[in-house]
């Protein structure tokens, strides 16, 4: 295996792992927003048994986190590789080495541009993941102050 066939390989490989990267953010947001709904739906019926300031504020912090999660999951431009484009590179290029070089450029300005949308996900989910373990304390905090009081 030739230099240019092993940075192609870890090109595409990074490629691989990119999209794995968005796949697991979308799953964590998508199960984040079924807790909120869960857990907002056990607020609604249960709401006569917690102290109703605190309980407000938990609820400021879940509807946070169902935006934020909601955001991250936002359809984003993400860039993959084309065949047409491939093609093109092929017909543009005298050697076979060139066209894996223009193969592995595209490739890494792909990564370098999808790696930054994930990492804007990542960041709301973050956040979002933050608000819903903030807004669930505050929930159990709220049920024991009503307990005690």
């Amino acid at each position: 295996m030739e230099w240019d066939d092993i940075l192609l390989e870890i090109a595409w490989r990074r490629h691989e792992e990119s999209m794995e990267d968005k796949r697991e953010i979308e799953t964590k947001a998508s199960f984040i927003l079924a807790a909120n709904g869960v857990i907002l739906g056990l607020v609604v019926n249960g709401y006569s048994v917690l102290w109703i300031p605190l309980t407000l504020l938990a609820i400021l912090f879940l509807l946070a986190s169902i935006l934020l999660c909601t955001l991250s999951l936002k359809i984003r431009e993400y860039h993959t590789l084309k065949p047409k484009r491939a093609l093109k590179f092929f017909d543009e290029q005298d050697t076979i080495e060139a066209f894996k070089r223009e193969l592995f450029e595209d490739l890494a300005d792909n990564e370098s541009f999808n790696t930054k949308q994930i990492n804007r996900s990542a960041g709301l989910l973050q956040y979002g993941i933050y608000s819903f373990v903030i807004g669930v304390i505050l929930l159990a905090v709220s049920f024991f102050v009503f307990i005690l009081t």
